[in-house]
């Protein structure tokens, strides 16, 4: 997770209330003891449509608005103040729900001074619970209002919002694994349980874990929340420890690396996988696999989202040479399958196409 932090303001954008900006121009620039509006007694304004963009799923850590402040009252009400709540339903911030934090930051101290204010922080949720999309929705804002009944008069300008949280990773990955199957193939395989903004994977390969090279890339789903599986095969793998490891790129072009997987490429047995008559019908499906004989091999027919369409286990023959059928092909349609078969440590794949 990372945490991060995007203001929005200073905004000058009156949508409702009983006072509009006075001097909107002094409502864009830093505190310069000229605010751009003034209350008098039970007067407010609403502010909303901040803009914020905050990446679903984020979790909201804090709120901190911040605004330029000014009394012009003489003499001064000790201990009187306008109020701030912010809000998220609609249009009337004052609604139930929206929390007043009554700060009462008035005194004679400071009574004609400009000054700016802030309230909430980095980990205030001002009594709620936030989501990504209520402060990003034009429905978010602030109010801000003199109820005190006092004949006090003040002024404000340069609203801004800092919302603090902490954005989701872009992929939750469940696994990552480099599997040696025959001296000249290693399997790869990894799983994610969710995807956010997810462009593409690149798989990278090293002798060492400095020299890296890039062994292919493999297009991400976007967006999901469902459990997707990915596999491609290394048909020249190094001899001797290599290593593998997963690079994800989101669309925005940031990275996130995970760790090397080992792989040990000696004293591998052979299995080999061959596809008779390739395109094909659905109906001629015919593989032809050797090995070591007796061998128990798996062989998987699956498309390239990773559904499988037939699983079935043979042992191989006397010859050591096995021909066999994919029977269960009612469900196969055309298209571009793989074949994929697998005996102790040994692997295989072919690609199949279906006309």
């Amino acid at each position: 997770m990372e945490t991060n932090a995007q203001t929005q303001g200073p905004l000058y954008a009156n949508i409702t209330g009983s006072n509009n900006w006075d001097n909107k121009e002094n409502a864009l620039g830093a505190p310069d003891g000229n605010c751009a509006t003034n209350y008098g007694q039970n007067q407010d304004g609403y502010w909303q449509d901040f803009g914020f963009t905050i990446p679903e799923g984020s979790t909201i850590n804090g709120i901190t608005v911040s605004y330029e402040r000014y009394y012009y009252d003489d003499p001064p009400v000790d201990g009187v103040s306008p109020k701030i709540n912010i809000g998220k339903a609609d249009n009337d911030i004052s609604a139930t729900g929206f929390f007043d934090t009554d700060p009462h930051f008035g005194n004679n101290d400071d009574c004609g001074d400009i000054v700016l204010v802030s309230f909430g922080g980095p980990t205030e949720l001002w009594n709620e619970t936030w989501t990504a999309g209520e402060l990003n929705a034009s429905s978010f804002g602030i109010r801000l209002f003199n109820d005190d009944g006092h004949e006090i008069g003040w002024g404000f300008d340069c609203i801004g919002i800092t919302v603090t949280f902490t954005a989701p990773l872009p992929v939750k990955l469940l696994n990552f694994t480099a599997e040696l199957i025959t001296k000249d193939g290693v399997y790869i395989s990894w799983t994610t349980a969710t995807e956010i903004n997810n462009d593409y994977f690149t798989i990278e390969k090293s002798m060492d874990g400095i020299d890296i090279n890039e062994l292919n890339i493999v297009a991400g789903a976007g967006n999901s929340t469902n459990i997707l599986n990915y596999f491609i095969a290394d048909k020249n793998p190094y001899e001797g420890t290599s290593y593998y490891r997963l690079r994800q790129t989101d669309y925005d072009g940031k990275t996130e690396t995970f760790p090397w997987v080992t792989i040990n490429n000696t004293n591998v047995r052979d299995l080999s996988l061959d596809v008779i008559m390739n395109p094909t019908t659905r109906e001629n499906i015919h593989l032809n696999i050797s090995g070591q004989k007796g061998d128990e091999v798996l062989v998987v027919l699956r498309d390239f989202s990773g559904k499988e369409y037939c699983s079935k286990v043979i042992t191989l023959n006397n010859s050591s040479n096995t021909l066999i059928a994919i029977d269960n092909y009612q469900s196969i349609l055309p298209g571009i399958y793989i074949v994929v078969a697998s005996c102790s440590n040994d692997l295989d794949t072919k690609k199949l196409i279906i006309r």
